[in-house]
C-alpha cells in the first residue's frame, strides 16, 4: 500500500512539473516567437505600400513582445528598438 501511494505522489510531482515546464517554454519561446513573426510580417506589409494592415501586425507584435520573457524576448525587443542582439 505504501509503495503504491509513492509512485502516485510520483506521478502528480511529474505532471505537475511538465505542466509547468509547457508554461515556461510558452512564455520564454512561443510567445517572443509569435511576436517576430508578426514583426515581419508588418514590415513586408509595408514594404509593399502603405497598408492598415501593417500597422495592426505592429501592434500585435509589440503587444505580444511586450508579454514575453527571458533571452529570447529580450533580444526580440532590442531588435524592435533599432539597437542589434548585442546593445
Amino acid at each position: 500500500m505504501a509503495n503504491s501511494n509513492r509512485s502516485n505522489r510520483k506521478g502528480r510531482i511529474r505532471r505537475r512539473a511538465m505542466r509547468t515546464l509547457r508554461r515556461l517554454a510558452i512564455i520564454t519561446v512561443l510567445i517572443p516567437l509569435a511576436g517576430w513573426a508578426l514583426d515581419e510580417a508588418a514590415r513586408r506589409a509595408e514594404r509593399q505600400g502603405s497598408s492598415p494592415m501593417s500597422q495592426r501586425l505592429r501592434q500585435g507584435s509589440d503587444w505580444l513582445g511586450g508579454m514575453g520573457r527571458g533571452p529570447l524576448a529580450k533580444r526580440m525587443r532590442q531588435r524592435r528598438d533599432g539597437r542589434g542582439p548585442g546593445a
